[in-house]
Protein backbone atom coordinates (compact mmCIF):
# COMPACT_ATOMS: atom_id res chain seq x y z
CA UNK A 1 0.00 0.00 0.00
CA UNK A 2 2.75 2.43 0.98
CA UNK A 3 4.90 1.34 -1.99
CA UNK A 4 1.97 1.92 -4.32
CA UNK A 5 1.36 5.39 -2.85
CA UNK A 6 5.00 6.39 -3.36
CA UNK A 7 5.24 4.95 -6.88
CA UNK A 8 1.92 6.33 -8.11
CA UNK A 9 2.06 9.73 -6.46
CA UNK A 10 5.27 10.78 -4.64
CA UNK A 11 7.81 9.64 -7.24
CA UNK A 12 5.59 10.39 -10.21
CA UNK A 13 4.95 13.99 -9.13
CA UNK A 14 8.15 14.51 -7.15
CA UNK A 15 8.65 18.15 -8.23
CA UNK A 16 5.10 19.09 -7.28
CA UNK A 17 5.46 17.31 -3.92
CA UNK A 18 8.74 19.12 -3.19
CA UNK A 19 7.17 22.44 -4.21
CA UNK A 20 4.19 21.75 -1.95
CA UNK A 21 6.37 20.81 1.05
CA UNK A 22 8.64 23.83 0.51
CA UNK A 23 5.65 26.18 0.29
CA UNK A 24 4.05 24.57 3.35
CA UNK A 25 7.30 24.95 5.33
CA UNK A 26 7.59 28.65 4.48
CA UNK A 27 3.93 29.24 5.37
CA UNK A 28 4.33 27.40 8.68
CA UNK A 29 7.56 29.31 9.37
CA UNK A 30 5.46 32.48 9.56
CA UNK A 31 3.15 30.94 12.17
CA UNK A 32 5.96 29.14 14.04
CA UNK A 33 7.33 32.52 15.14
CA UNK A 34 4.25 32.82 17.41
CA UNK A 35 4.87 29.51 19.22
CA UNK A 36 4.18 30.05 22.93
CA UNK A 37 5.83 28.39 25.92
CA UNK A 38 3.90 28.49 29.18
CA UNK A 39 4.40 27.08 32.69
CA UNK A 40 1.25 28.41 34.36
CA UNK A 41 -1.53 26.27 35.84
CA UNK A 42 -3.76 27.18 32.87
CA UNK A 43 -1.64 25.08 30.52
CA UNK A 44 -0.71 22.29 32.95
CA UNK A 45 -4.17 21.10 34.05
CA UNK A 46 -7.31 19.78 32.36
CA UNK A 47 -10.14 22.29 32.03
CA UNK A 48 -12.89 19.79 32.94
CA UNK A 49 -10.99 18.21 35.82
CA UNK A 50 -13.16 17.80 38.97
CA UNK A 51 -10.31 18.74 41.28
CA UNK A 52 -9.78 21.94 39.29
CA UNK A 53 -13.45 22.89 39.67
CA UNK A 54 -13.26 22.29 43.41
CA UNK A 55 -10.09 24.39 43.65
CA UNK A 56 -11.73 27.23 41.69
CA UNK A 57 -14.74 27.13 44.04
CA UNK A 58 -12.52 27.32 47.14
CA UNK A 59 -10.44 30.10 45.55
CA UNK A 60 -13.59 32.17 45.00
CA UNK A 61 -14.60 31.81 48.64
CA UNK A 62 -11.17 32.37 50.17
CA UNK A 63 -9.22 34.64 47.86
CA UNK A 64 -5.45 34.56 48.16
CA UNK A 65 -3.42 37.02 46.07
CA UNK A 66 -0.33 36.03 44.13
CA UNK A 67 2.81 36.86 46.05
CA UNK A 68 6.59 36.87 45.89
CA UNK A 69 8.95 36.38 48.83
CA UNK A 70 12.37 37.84 49.52
CA UNK A 71 14.58 35.96 51.98
CA UNK A 72 17.06 38.36 53.59
CA UNK A 73 19.97 37.27 55.81
CA UNK A 74 21.84 40.47 56.77
CA UNK A 75 25.47 40.54 57.82
CA UNK A 76 24.51 42.46 60.97
CA UNK A 77 22.03 41.73 63.77
CA UNK A 78 18.46 41.55 62.44
CA UNK A 79 17.13 44.30 64.74
CA UNK A 80 20.08 46.66 64.40
CA UNK A 81 19.22 50.16 63.19
CA UNK A 82 21.23 49.60 60.00
CA UNK A 83 19.34 46.43 59.06
CA UNK A 84 15.96 47.91 59.97
CA UNK A 85 16.75 50.88 57.76
CA UNK A 86 17.69 48.55 54.88
CA UNK A 87 14.43 46.59 55.25
CA UNK A 88 12.46 49.84 55.38
CA UNK A 89 14.12 51.11 52.19
CA UNK A 90 13.61 47.80 50.37
CA UNK A 91 9.92 47.80 51.34
CA UNK A 92 9.49 51.41 50.18
CA UNK A 93 11.09 50.69 46.80
CA UNK A 94 8.97 47.58 46.33
CA UNK A 95 5.78 49.41 47.30
CA UNK A 96 6.48 52.02 44.60
CA UNK A 97 6.12 49.35 41.88
CA UNK A 98 2.76 49.52 40.11
CA UNK A 99 1.97 45.80 40.35
CA UNK A 100 2.65 45.58 44.10
CA UNK A 101 -0.39 45.74 46.39
CA UNK A 102 1.37 45.65 49.77
CA UNK A 103 4.66 44.67 51.42
CA UNK A 104 4.84 42.86 54.77
CA UNK A 105 8.07 42.89 56.80
CA UNK A 106 9.09 42.37 60.43
CA UNK A 107 8.81 46.15 60.81
CA UNK A 108 5.07 46.43 60.18
CA UNK A 109 3.59 43.18 61.55
CA UNK A 110 1.52 43.55 64.75
CA UNK A 111 3.19 42.39 67.98
CA UNK A 112 0.13 40.90 69.65
CA UNK A 113 1.75 38.92 72.48
CA UNK A 114 4.55 41.21 73.58
CA UNK A 115 2.29 44.29 73.60
CA UNK A 116 0.31 42.70 76.49
CA UNK A 117 -2.77 44.70 75.55
CA UNK A 118 -6.35 43.75 76.28
CA UNK A 119 -8.81 43.14 73.44
CA UNK A 120 -10.32 46.58 73.99
CA UNK A 121 -6.90 48.25 73.72
CA UNK A 122 -5.96 46.23 70.62
CA UNK A 123 -8.90 47.80 68.77
CA UNK A 124 -7.18 51.16 69.17
CA UNK A 125 -4.03 49.85 67.49
CA UNK A 126 -1.35 47.19 67.88
CA UNK A 127 2.28 48.28 68.23
CA UNK A 128 4.92 47.25 65.69
CA UNK A 129 8.72 47.26 65.71
CA UNK A 130 8.67 50.64 63.96
CA UNK A 131 6.82 52.17 66.93
CA UNK A 132 9.76 51.39 69.30
CA UNK A 133 7.33 50.82 72.20
CA UNK A 134 8.40 47.27 73.11
CA UNK A 135 11.72 46.04 74.44
CA UNK A 136 13.98 44.26 71.98
CA UNK A 137 14.12 41.06 74.04
CA UNK A 138 10.30 40.83 74.07
CA UNK A 139 10.18 41.38 70.31
CA UNK A 140 12.70 38.59 69.68
CA UNK A 141 10.80 36.30 72.04
CA UNK A 142 7.51 36.79 70.20
CA UNK A 143 8.95 36.53 66.69
CA UNK A 144 10.86 33.31 67.46
CA UNK A 145 8.10 31.62 69.50
CA UNK A 146 4.88 32.76 67.84
CA UNK A 147 3.33 30.05 65.65
CA UNK A 148 2.37 32.84 63.25
CA UNK A 149 5.86 34.30 62.77
CA UNK A 150 8.30 31.49 63.65
CA UNK A 151 9.79 29.92 60.48
CA UNK A 152 7.41 32.07 58.43
CA UNK A 153 8.49 35.65 58.95
CA UNK A 154 11.80 34.93 60.71
CA UNK A 155 14.04 31.87 60.92
CA UNK A 156 14.37 29.90 64.15
CA UNK A 157 17.89 31.26 64.73
CA UNK A 158 16.66 34.85 64.12
CA UNK A 159 19.19 35.48 61.36
CA UNK A 160 16.91 35.43 58.30
CA UNK A 161 13.71 37.34 57.67
CA UNK A 162 11.09 37.18 54.92
CA UNK A 163 9.73 40.14 53.01
CA UNK A 164 6.28 39.28 51.61
CA UNK A 165 5.28 41.05 48.39
CA UNK A 166 1.53 40.82 47.73
CA UNK A 167 0.67 41.43 44.08
CA UNK A 168 -2.40 43.17 42.71
CA UNK A 169 -5.11 40.97 41.20
CA UNK A 170 -5.69 41.06 37.47
CA UNK A 171 -9.42 41.77 37.74
CA UNK A 172 -9.93 41.77 33.96
CA UNK A 173 -8.49 38.26 33.64
CA UNK A 174 -10.43 37.00 36.67
CA UNK A 175 -13.74 38.26 35.21
CA UNK A 176 -12.99 36.66 31.84
CA UNK A 177 -12.13 33.34 33.49
CA UNK A 178 -15.38 33.45 35.46
CA UNK A 179 -17.35 34.02 32.25
CA UNK A 180 -15.47 31.14 30.62
CA UNK A 181 -16.31 28.90 33.59
CA UNK A 182 -20.00 29.88 33.38
CA UNK A 183 -20.14 28.96 29.69
CA UNK A 184 -18.38 25.64 30.35
CA UNK A 185 -20.97 24.81 33.01
CA UNK A 186 -23.71 25.54 30.47
CA UNK A 187 -22.00 23.28 27.92
CA UNK A 188 -22.16 20.34 30.32
CA UNK A 189 -25.95 20.43 30.35
CA UNK A 190 -26.63 21.37 26.73
CA UNK A 191 -25.09 22.79 23.57
CA UNK A 192 -24.60 26.54 23.35
CA UNK A 193 -26.68 28.46 20.83
CA UNK A 194 -24.96 30.33 18.00
CA UNK A 195 -24.67 33.68 19.83
CA UNK A 196 -23.39 32.07 23.03
CA UNK A 197 -20.90 29.98 21.06
CA UNK A 198 -19.52 33.09 19.35
CA UNK A 199 -19.33 34.90 22.69
CA UNK A 200 -17.50 31.93 24.23
CA UNK A 201 -14.90 31.94 21.43
CA UNK A 202 -14.50 35.70 21.85
CA UNK A 203 -13.86 35.24 25.59
CA UNK A 204 -11.20 32.59 24.88
CA UNK A 205 -9.37 35.03 22.59
CA UNK A 206 -9.62 37.83 25.18
CA UNK A 207 -8.25 35.50 27.88
CA UNK A 208 -5.30 34.65 25.65
CA UNK A 209 -4.58 38.36 25.05
CA UNK A 210 -4.90 39.19 28.76
CA UNK A 211 -2.67 36.29 29.80
CA UNK A 212 0.03 37.43 27.36
CA UNK A 213 -0.13 40.92 28.89
CA UNK A 214 0.09 39.48 32.39
CA UNK A 215 3.09 37.31 31.48
CA UNK A 216 4.89 40.35 30.06
CA UNK A 217 4.01 42.53 33.07
CA UNK A 218 5.03 39.80 35.52
CA UNK A 219 8.35 39.30 33.75
CA UNK A 220 9.05 43.06 33.93
CA UNK A 221 8.03 43.12 37.60
CA UNK A 222 10.47 40.33 38.49
CA UNK A 223 13.25 42.16 36.65
CA UNK A 224 12.45 45.36 38.59
CA UNK A 225 12.45 43.51 41.93
CA UNK A 226 15.78 41.86 41.13
CA UNK A 227 17.26 45.27 40.32
CA UNK A 228 16.12 46.52 43.73
CA UNK A 229 17.52 43.59 45.73
CA UNK A 230 20.81 43.65 43.78
CA UNK A 231 21.53 47.03 45.41
CA UNK A 232 21.51 45.29 48.81
CA UNK A 233 23.66 42.25 47.93
CA UNK A 234 26.61 43.76 49.81
CA UNK A 235 24.57 43.96 53.05
CA UNK A 236 23.95 40.20 53.26
CA UNK A 237 22.41 37.25 51.43
CA UNK A 238 19.18 38.18 49.67
CA UNK A 239 17.10 35.95 47.38
CA UNK A 240 13.79 36.21 45.52
CA UNK A 241 11.27 33.35 45.52
CA UNK A 242 7.61 32.59 44.85
CA UNK A 243 5.48 30.75 42.30
CA UNK A 244 5.28 33.65 39.76
CA UNK A 245 9.09 33.89 39.77
CA UNK A 246 9.52 30.12 39.34
CA UNK A 247 7.01 30.08 36.47
CA UNK A 248 8.76 33.01 34.78
CA UNK A 249 12.24 31.52 35.22
CA UNK A 250 11.19 28.05 34.02
CA UNK A 251 10.01 29.54 30.71
CA UNK A 252 13.27 31.52 30.38
CA UNK A 253 15.34 28.40 31.12
CA UNK A 254 13.38 26.31 28.60
CA UNK A 255 13.82 28.92 25.85
CA UNK A 256 17.55 29.08 26.55
CA UNK A 257 17.83 25.27 26.65
CA UNK A 258 16.03 25.00 23.31
CA UNK A 259 18.69 27.22 21.74
CA UNK A 260 21.65 25.45 23.39
CA UNK A 261 20.47 21.84 23.01
CA UNK A 262 18.93 22.48 19.59
CA UNK A 263 22.26 23.73 18.26
CA UNK A 264 24.13 20.88 20.00
CA UNK A 265 21.82 18.24 18.49
CA UNK A 266 22.21 19.82 15.03
CA UNK A 267 26.02 19.67 15.27
CA UNK A 268 25.86 16.08 16.59
CA UNK A 269 23.56 14.99 13.73
CA UNK A 270 25.79 16.57 11.08
CA UNK A 271 28.90 14.89 12.53
CA UNK A 272 27.19 11.48 12.85
CA UNK A 273 25.71 11.53 9.34
CA UNK A 274 29.03 12.69 7.88
CA UNK A 275 30.90 9.83 9.56
CA UNK A 276 28.34 7.17 8.55
CA UNK A 277 27.48 8.17 4.97
CA UNK A 278 30.52 10.28 3.95
CA UNK A 279 28.45 12.07 1.31
CA UNK A 280 27.10 15.60 1.67
CA UNK A 281 23.71 14.82 0.10
CA UNK A 282 22.98 12.19 2.79
CA UNK A 283 23.78 14.83 5.40
CA UNK A 284 21.79 17.68 3.87
CA UNK A 285 18.63 15.67 3.08
CA UNK A 286 17.98 14.29 6.61
CA UNK A 287 18.79 17.68 8.17
CA UNK A 288 16.37 19.43 5.79
CA UNK A 289 13.71 16.79 6.55
CA UNK A 290 14.11 17.36 10.31
CA UNK A 291 14.04 21.13 9.81
CA UNK A 292 10.81 20.98 7.80
CA UNK A 293 9.19 18.63 10.33
CA UNK A 294 10.03 20.91 13.26
CA UNK A 295 8.82 24.05 11.45
CA UNK A 296 5.54 22.43 10.33
CA UNK A 297 4.87 21.02 13.82
CA UNK A 298 5.58 24.39 15.49
CA UNK A 299 3.37 26.13 12.93
CA UNK A 300 0.47 23.74 13.58
CA UNK A 301 0.80 24.31 17.35
CA UNK A 302 0.66 28.08 16.77
CA UNK A 303 -2.35 27.89 14.44
CA UNK A 304 -4.24 25.73 16.95
CA UNK A 305 -3.08 28.05 19.75
CA UNK A 306 -1.55 25.14 21.69
CA UNK A 307 0.99 26.30 24.23
CA UNK A 308 4.07 24.17 24.83
CA UNK A 309 4.29 23.33 28.55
Amino acid sequence: MIDLFYNKFIFKFSKLVLLFLTSLTFIMLYFAADLKIDASSDSLILEKDKDLKYYQLISQRYKSPDFLIIAYTPNDFLLSSKVKNNIKNIAAELQSLEAVKSVTTILNVPLLESSKKSLADILEGVPTIEDNLIEESEVIKELTNSSLYKNNLVSENFKTTAILINLKDNNSLLKLKQKKSDYQNQMEGAFLNKNSSLEYKKILKLIDIERNKQRSNQSNLILDIRKIINDYKNTGDIYLGGIPMISNDVVAFVKNDLKVFGLSILVFLIMTLSIIFRQSRWVIMPIMTCFCSVIITAGIFSILNWEVT
